[in-house]
């Protein structure tokens, strides 16, 4: 069994939010392309909620988004199927573990048990198990079942969950679903989806603050610009593959012009690209 324990204290902590295949996709363009440029943050402690947990995977095992596609070509939602995204996830990472990679996910009461937000570290479970757990939307997949306990998303309660990333000195925190859930997608709700991607994106920009006051340090928000948010049209292209590669393709871009053009950014990229991995 491979396992990752260590990590390293002087990078930045990693926050990434929710968003399907697609924000896979956009979140890790952006590591990608950040990784391009000479930043790797495998060692880095992250914190990921759904398709933030996966990403944060990737990035600590570094697997590339297309090679995690050239073995999902295609996500079946809604699919009730029990442990239909485990066999997705183990079929990625197999037996993997990274202590540096916590999961958002809530756990479903149960006898005894009042259930509640949890987080699941990836050196006491299997990578598979805590990305199945924190990405099991209710409604579109069975809840994931780990160490004999069911969970479903995290993102049900919390985009990202940036107020409990480590304690470090800066933090870097991605966010790919809150502009697509205001102007662009055609929802059945109307007009409140300008209220509900505007609102997860100030909740999670009131998480980054909270992290803040608690650590002292300074956050670096990413959120993915239009051309990215207009890829999705309808809340399945969420769960799009193909919609996953062209966020990927799109993100990478958006980052090289991040580096070019924001100073904070291209500071955290010269930064991390100064450390080295143990």
């Amino acid at each position: 069994m491979k396992q990752t324990y260590d990590f390293n204290p002087n990078l930045p902590s990693l926050a990434l939010g929710g968003g399907g295949t697609f924000g896979m996709g956009a979140e890790a363009g952006y590591m990608d392309e950040f990784k391009e440029r000479g930043a790797n943050f495998k060692d880095a402690q992250i914190i990921g909620t759904s398709a933030g947990s996966w990403v944060g995977g990737f990035v600590a095992t570094e697997k590339t988004f297309d090679e995690i596609t050239s073995k999902v070509n295609k996500v079946k939602v809604p699919n009730w199927k029990p442990g239909y995204l485990k066999e997705i996830s183990r079929e990625i990472f197999n037996d993997e573990r990274a202590a540096n990679v916590s999961a958002m996910a809530v756990r479903i009461p149960s006898r005894g048990d009042r259930g509640g937000m949890e987080m699941l570290n990836g050196g006491e479970h299997d990578l598979a198990n805590i990305v199945a757990a924190s990405s099991s939307v209710p409604g579109l997949f069975f809840p994931a079942r780990v160490d004999g306990k069911l969970y479903f998303d995290g993102g049900v309660r919390s985009m990202g969950s940036a107020n409990l990333a480590p304690k470090s000195h800066k933090l870097l925190a991605i966010a790919a679903l809150g502009g697509t859930l205001g102007e662009h997608i055609r929802m059945p709700i109307g007009p409140l989806r300008r209220v509900i991607g505007p609102g997860l994106e100030r909740w999670f920009q009131y998480e980054i603050e909270q992290w803040q006051r608690q650590h002292g340090g300074e956050a670096v928000f990413i959120r993915p610009n239009r051309a990215i948010n207009e890829l999705v049209q309808h809340p399945m292209d969420c769960f799009s593959v193909e919609v996953g590669k062209r966020a990927y393709e799109l993100a990478r871009l958006h980052a090289a012009e991040l580096i070019d053009r924001r100073e904070d950014v291209a500071r955290l990229i010269e930064e991390v690209r100064s450390f080295r991995s143990f």
